[in-house]
């Protein structure tokens, strides 16, 4: 509104200036502050500490995505299983599931995930609420890679109840992507141009 029409104390064409610096200013400042980021978490600071419940095929492929790239700031301290013997001599291994209540309750811990459902349920049941309890983030990866032989999925809910789709529907496909980009990037415009001025 204010660049369609003329005030005597602000020219439209200054405030075209200002939004456009203003606007290339924090595009520059957060590809700068990501860049920082990424140096020092790759130097070992601000950095999440990991703990992982269950041994398996699930368990390593998440081990090796954490630890891929160290800009993505995660650090493992070691996994908990109650067989870990064929792994120990590999991987850091912590204790058993029983005793990894004791252990994130004891020492800094920030994300734990659990890779597994062969344990008992109630055991399970007082990690995830020690998590809660003490404002640590808890994250349950399911296998079912067998199913979908390592294709990426997604996952929506009936209720309460999670159900695995095998393709997306409809923005899977690239036109309809295309579509809502196009929508979100022109809604976004118009309210920085008719609702920012006032509201700022």
């Amino acid at each position: 509104v204010l660049l369609l029409l003329k005030f005597h104390e602000i020219s439209r064409l200054r405030l075209l200036y200002f939004y456009s610096l203003f606007a290339i200013a924090i595009t520059l400042f957060r590809l700068l502050f990501i860049r920082i980021l990424k140096h020092f978490r790759k130097q070992g600071y601000n950095y999440r500490t990991v703990v992982i419940v269950g041994m398996g095929n699930v368990a390593f492929q998440l081990y090796s995505f954490l630890l891929k790239d160290l800009s993505l700031g995660y650090k493992l301290v070691g996994f908990f299983d109650d067989n870990p013997e064929d792994y120990a001599k590999r991987f850091p291994v912590l204790g058993t599931v029983a005793q990894a209540k004791a252990y994130i309750l004891q020492n800094p811990v920030d994300e734990v995930y659990i890779t597994s459902s062969n344990y008992p349920v109630e055991t399970i049941r007082e990690i995830i609420d020690a998590c809660e309890s003490n404002l640590m983030r808890v994250k349950i990866i399911p296998d079912f890679n067998k199913y979908t032989k390592n294709r990426k999925v997604s996952i929506d809910f009936y209720g309460t109840m999670p159900v695995v789709l095998l393709r997306k529907e409809p923005l899977e496909h690239g036109l309809n992507e295309f579509a809502k980009r196009l929508f979100d990037i022109c809604f976004s415009f118009l309210f920085i141009l008719l609702v920012f001025p006032w509201a700022f």
